[in-house]
């Protein structure tokens, strides 16, 4: 956003929320130059980010700065700017991510040696879970997942 922007866009605010610009004439000993400091804190922001931003303050979907956070007012424009930004992102990364999925479904193969791995992590899950429900002892199941671990092993040429 421009300096011309900026001043546009608090012209806009004043008329938005009078209260604000009121507050910032009985306030500021100097109300220009606190605009021209006030510009560079939305340098990074555009016109139309920010007047979406008002806009949503306006209609009750995002809460309107209070009276007390009046002096903040450009920072929470900027704030908002960013958190809209940053979910934007998130959206666009798990959107990607999805595409990303979607495009190499079917493309993985399971190797020969995986596909043994998960088959015996499977069977020692099963023995460690007849434990938990006291179909057998610690000791019998650490019995039994050796002998698992064993025999994968020579599945594999391990051993």
């Amino acid at each position: 956003m421009t300096q011309n922007e900026f001043l546009d866009f608090f012209d806009e605010c004043s008329a938005c929320f009078p209260g604000w610009s009121k507050w910032v004439g009985d306030n500021s000993p100097d109300v220009p130059r606190t605009l021209a400091r006030w510009s560079p804190i939305l340098s990074d922001v555009t016109t139309t980010e920010a007047l979406s931003v008002l806009t949503r303050w306006l209609h009750g979907t995002l809460p309107a700065p209070k009276a007390y956070e009046y002096e903040n007012f450009i920072l929470l424009v900027k704030s908002v700017v960013g958190a809209d930004r940053s979910k934007a992102n998130s959206q666009y990364d798990s959107e990607e991510n999805r595409a990303r999925y979607a495009k190499t479904q079917g493309v993985y193969k399971q190797s020969k040696e995986m596909a043994k791995m998960a088959e015996a992590l499977d069977l020692m899950y099963e023995e460690r879970a007849k434990v938990l429900f006291g179909h057998q002892t610690a000791e019998q199941a650490e019995a039994k997942v050796a002998e698992i671990q064993a025999d994968f092993g020579r599945r594999l040429d391990l051993v």
